[in-house]
């Protein structure tokens, strides 16, 4: 119906350091959230992602401030 498409991964060189940095957030053995980050240049960089399990306890903000 849509046709053949095909979607290239990006080049792992994208994801790691120097040039991103990611974390997962753990309480109890259990993960509540996860963020990434990748560097756009030396002074500018873009977050990729921000999820946290539950909202209304700051680990979305604490997640922000430890990337």
């Amino acid at each position: 119906m849509y046709g053949e498409t095909t979607i290239d991964p990006p080049p792992l060189e994208q994801f790691r350091l120097p040039r991103a940095a990611s974390l997962v957030a753990w309480l109890d053995g259990m993960p509540i959230g996860c963020g990434a980050i990748a560097t756009m240049n030396e002074s500018t960089a873009h977050v990729k992602r921000v999820f946290v399990r539950s909202r209304g306890n700051g680990f979305g903000r604490r997640t922000m401030d430890a990337l």
